[in-house]
């Protein structure tokens, strides 16, 4: 693969030569940005890997437009700008090439982000991609396998007891987080070339993304207060219904919605850590000392990608919270079915203690029955004792005052 990453760069009439990638900034909505590369083509195969984020982008080749992608009749009308598009274009030239990019500046952001420019043949490019984001975007593909198996499994336990809505919470944790490792990969247009879908899977996933965790942690460490973590989880629910209805209504794409959740993801991340040592270190809670090393674990994860997101030109994969959601998983995996385990056998017993306290209640209940009935046979003996008594009187009586006939009678 041949690596262009030097180009002359047209902003206003102004060129300049730039080291590519380079993040163009304080820019007009709809400036128009000229890059163009020259090289020597050699292969007759050779292909361009193009990439713009957010831009419409034409591609001409020896000032022949080959390509154009981003238009306004290429999106819903409720994106003011276009998703990422990577896209291979056939260069169909040999020897000296001059390759210019025309870009339009975003509507919703201020910066254009220029990637440099790849070629080789397909396969070369497509090598080359594997290498950068393959390992990224085969983890992001197994968590989301894993958590949609987890999440149908869990529905299966939830029967058995409610202590699955763990495996329900974690499972859908890890589907929107394996979600948005995919659709946030440039290897995924490459499969399916369906940038608008893209766009709205990466945000809305990244945005939903830690509700589930935040309901896990609630239902696995029992937090004393819960008042805290509760409005906190109902300002997550309002910003991400309020950052859809702006999308969809055109007011404000979720390109800028984000701003908001780059900052409310991570302080939840570590609002909840903090939670959970409280709860180990000053309340003793068990459930809390399992929870402390995954948590620590997700906030190191948080940190690192604040710190590559704020030091990278050209941020093209979330590698380090990947990695760390990854390794929380397999932790949380191991401790969530620990304690479905644990409450399983205590919801057994507690169905024997109640099995056994009704076979009690029902022995108590029998007894009492008998009781009753030996008392009621006692009164019809006392009742028939006294009219045995009061018969023997009257024969008496009729013995006495010498009246046989009555007597026989009687």
């Amino acid at each position: 693969v041949q690596k262009l990453d030097t180009a002359e760069v047209t902003v206003n009439g102004s060129t300049q030569q730039m080291t590519l990638p380079t993040n163009l900034s304080d820019l007009a909505p709809g400036t128009e940005v000229e890059v163009s590369f020259t090289f020597r083509n050699q292969r007759a195969d050779s292909y361009m890997e193009v990439r713009t984020a957010f831009a419409p982008m034409t591609v001409e080749i020896n000032g022949k437009q080959v390509f154009s992608c981003g238009e306004r009749e290429d999106r819903p009308s409720f994106m003011k700008d276009p998703g990422t598009i990577v896209h291979f274009v056939p260069l169909q030239t040999l020897g000296n090439v001059r390759v210019t990019l025309h870009y339009t500046s975003p509507a919703s952001r201020n910066s254009l982000s220029i990637s440099a420019l790849r070629v080789a043949n397909q396969s070369g490019l497509f090598r080359d991609m594997m290498m950068r984001m393959g390992v990224e975007l085969a983890g992001s593909f197994v968590m989301l396998l894993f958590g949609i198996l987890l999440t149908i499994v869990s529905f299966m336990v939830v029967q058995l007891d409610r202590s699955g809505m763990i495996l329900l919470w974690l499972g859908g944790f890890m589907a929107l987080t394996g979600l948005w490792g995919c659709s946030g990969s440039d290897m995924s247009h490459f499969f399916l070339n369906v940038p608008n879908l893209w766009y709205l899977l990466n945000y809305l996933s990244f945005f939903c993304m830690l509700l589930p965790l935040e309901y896990l942690v609630e239902e696995s460490v029992k937090f004393r207060h819960k008042k805290p973590g509760f409005i906190l989880r109902v300002i997550h629910m309002i910003a991400i219904l309020t950052a859809l209805v702006l999308q969809m209504t055109g007011t404000l794409m979720f390109l800028q919605s984000v701003r908001f959740f780059q900052v409310f993801l991570p302080v939840s991340v570590f609002f909840y850590t903090a939670m959970v040592i409280y709860e180990a270190v000053w309340r003793r809670n068990k459930a809390g000392m399992l929870w402390m090393m995954p948590m620590l674990i997700m906030c190191v994860s948080c940190i690192m990608e604040l710190v590559y997101y704020a030091n990278c030109i050209a941020y093209d994969t979330s590698r380090y919270f990947l990695i760390g959601s990854l390794i929380f998983c397999i932790f949380m995996c191991m401790i969530g079915g620990v304690q479905i385990r644990r409450s399983i056998q205590v919801s057994r017993r507690e169905r024997e203690q109640e099995y056994q306290l009704y076979l009690m209640n029902r022995e108590v209940d029998e007894q009492k029955k008998y009781q009753d009935s030996l008392l009621e046979h006692e009164r019809e003996l006392r009742r028939q004792r006294h009219d045995y008594r009061h018969q023997l009187t009257v024969l008496q009586e009729y013995l006495k005052e010498g009246r046989l006939d009555e007597l026989k009678s009687y």
